[in-house]
């Protein structure tokens, strides 16, 4: 995959329903250095839903579903793996990258990660905040 800065252009806006408009909403892709591990991010906003591809592999990983509710008291995250490996771990990990991120429509998630631990998720977050 290796992405190493390299940015796509987004294209003509987007009819349908309208989300706020946030770091997600920007299409690219780059690599970062994650505890010492290269590690390749994608980012692409469709009209419907985002997509988000991170990986230590160079290749695609689980393909899992998030999405948001709101509520009166709490925001209700609903995670699902649609191909791939579906465990606690990768549905936290999916849970824990939308949440922080912010997401605002359903996020596509594509997650193939050595180290699934808090401190890598929080520098993924990180990088993905700061593209």
């Amino acid at each position: 995959m290796s992405l190493e800065n390299y940015e796509v252009n987004s294209g003509a806006g987007h009819g349908g329903q309208i989300y706020k408009s946030t770091f997600l909403s920007k299409d690219k892709a780059f690599g970062v250095l994650i505890k010492g591990i290269h590690t390749d991010i994608a980012i692409k906003s469709y009209r419907n839903r985002a997509l988000l591809i991170v990986s230590q592999f160079e290749k695609f990983g689980s393909i899992i579903t998030v999405t948001r509710e709101e509520s009166a008291k709490s925001d209700v995250y609903t995670v699902k793996t649609i191909l791939g490996k579906d465990d606690d771990q990768t549905h936290v990990a999916a849970r824990y990258i939308a949440e922080q991120i912010s997401i605002e429509k359903p996020l596509l998630l594509s997650i193939c990660l050595k180290d699934y631990g808090i401190d890598t998720l929080k520098l993924i977050v990180a990088a993905i905040k700061k593209a």
